[in-house]
């Protein structure tokens, strides 16, 4: 078989109830000169039986186990090191693509380093709730105010932008690496097509003020941005955030 054109790198911790959808959506990939990497994070449930009965009938998907639990941004570079492909693009084992995102992707990607594309977001049934729509491109301070880049819908060029790998020392690991990838590119852009899905859980508010103090905390220890400049990336991120949010309880609360 020839070598792959695209990495899917897949980091996976207890998965079994959605890893078949995961797997399902890449194999009816409509382009199929890919690998998919499976990276183990000590799960204790079935994700392990069920990611190698998959491997039986198709040696496009691999599997590669962790010895430690170590989390989903070691996970990926542990898979981006090993990873064949030209291209390189993530999805999480509780995520979905139709069948299209791979042709899409490449062919969007022509004449760029870094593209992203819309996703749905669905709720942990696959059920929609709606669609994010994105912008049509994004530089590092852009990224800064709050990201439009997410690990499923991105799709990068390692011929161009070469092999790089998640900083581990940080709380927004995927906001780090796309910041580590835009000081090589400068930009990353956009495209309107629609093949990815999120499963996204609404979580406490809580939960939303500890991301908002993690956040804050990279800003200053390890982007070393200065605290005024924090203070105006930290607002755009904050009102940013809050619309988001507050569409998804409007929604959830008039269904």
């Amino acid at each position: 078989m020839s070598a792959p054109k695209i990495s899917v790198i897949t980091p996976c911790y207890n998965a079994e109830h959605y890893l078949k959808q995961m797997i399902n959506s890449v194999i009816s990939q409509t382009y199929v000169k890919w690998e998919l990497i499976i990276v183990d994070d000590c799960s204790n449930d079935n994700s392990v039986k069920i990611i190698k009965k998959f491997m039986r009938s198709d040696t496009r998907i691999k599997l590669l186990k962790l010895k430690n639990r170590s989390g989903a941004a070691f996970a990926r570079n542990i898979a981006i090191k090993v990873a064949k492909g030209r291209y390189l693009t993530f999805l999480d084992a509780d995520d979905y693509w139709d069948n299209n995102f791979l042709k899409y992707s490449k062919k969007s990607i022509k004449g760029h380093s870094i593209i992203y594309s819309e996703l749905n977001f669905v709720n942990s049934d696959g059920k929609f709730i709606r669609r994010m729509k994105i912008v049509p491109k994004v530089n590092y301070n852009g990224i800064l105010k709050g990201t439009p880049i997410s690990c499923i819908s991105v799709f990068i060029d390692l011929e161009k932008i070469g092999k790089k790998f998640f900083p581990l020392n940080c709380h927004r690991e995927d906001l780090a690496y796309w910041l580590l990838l835009l000081k090589t590119c400068h930009e990353a852009y956009g495209f309107r097509f629609c093949e990815a899905n999120y499963r996204y859980r609404v979580g406490s508010s809580s939960n939303k003020i500890q991301m908002a103090i993690k956040t804050w905390q990279d800003y200053r220890n390890q982007h070393n941005i200065s605290f005024l400049r924090s203070i105006y990336f930290f607002s755009y991120y904050g009102f940013n955030s809050f619309k988001k949010f507050f569409l998804f309880y409007l929604i959830k609360l008039f269904k």
